[in-house]
């Protein structure tokens, strides 16, 4: 279960060869860890600041026509 930390999204409990697709639209540009959100329950009164993120990615804004 991905967890993205600042934007309080995740995914479903995904199994090997699983996905899952979210979608958000940003008011603003910036970068957001993801982490296992599992782990992060694994360890009750832990922040997701406190445990190292499996990645990073970028949400940017896309302009259409």
């Amino acid at each position: 279960m991905f967890y993205i930390d600042g934007l309080n999204l995740h995914t479903r409990i995904l199994r090997p060869g699983d996905n899952d697709t979210i979608t958000k639209y940003p008011k603003r540009e910036d970068v957001y860890g993801y982490y296992d959100r599992l782990a992060i329950d694994a360890e009750r009164g832990t922040e997701a600041s406190s445990i190292n993120p499996l990645g990073q990615f970028m949400m940017v804004k896309a302009a259409g026509d």
